[in-house]
């Protein structure tokens, strides 16, 4: 019931300008993260921004999304590492979703739904759970796409903005 979704790209930003547009340009509050005490933001109140600075070379970052009223979004979490290198960042990480108990309540309720409407007779309930269950699982794989792309999206074309403003300037 899990799945993840892989990063690695390499940014052409040095790791400061790659942490302050992670974190948005506001000003962090201290998080607790898995990696110790660390600095953090809730980008809109919808996704929440944590990074750990392990040493001058390397930050690790968690991106959580932070809906108000979904159970299943608020178990998906993209873990990675930024590391400097001479000509910018590299990224990697991965997201993964951890919710196998949020989605057993869900699950329990579509098989009673099944199970009743083969006791009652009333088939058309079956459709109705497999969409129901179809757009779970849809909302679930694209917030775990979402979430794992959030830095490259980010980082990435930023860096591709840059590189053609720097050719436009020399020209």
């Amino acid at each position: 019931m899990k799945f993840r979704y892989a990063f690695d790209f390499h940014s052409p930003y040095p790791i400061e300008d790659c942490v302050n547009m992670l974190l948005g340009y506001i000003p962090t509050k201290e998080y607790k993260t898995r990696w110790g005490l660390g600095m953090g933001v809730k980008l809109d109140d919808k996704t929440l921004i944590k990074l750990f600075k392990q040493d001058d070379m390397t930050y690790q970052v968690e991106i959580t999304p932070r809906p108000r009223n979904s159970v299943i979004q608020r178990h998906i979490q993209a873990i990675g590492t930024l590391h400097a290198q001479d000509s910018g960042t590299h990224i990697t990480g991965s997201a993964i979703n951890h919710i196998q108990y949020s989605l057993l309540p869900i699950i329990a309720m579509m098989v009673g739904l099944a199970f009743g409407a083969i006791v009652l007779n009333l088939w058309f309930i079956i459709p109705f759970s497999l969409v129901v269950l179809g757009l779970v699982w849809l909302d679930i794989i694209q917030t775990t796409y979402l979430v794992s792309t959030y830095p490259q999206r980010l980082l990435e074309r930023a860096g591709e903005r840059k590189y053609k403003k720097d050719e436009d300037e020399a020209v």
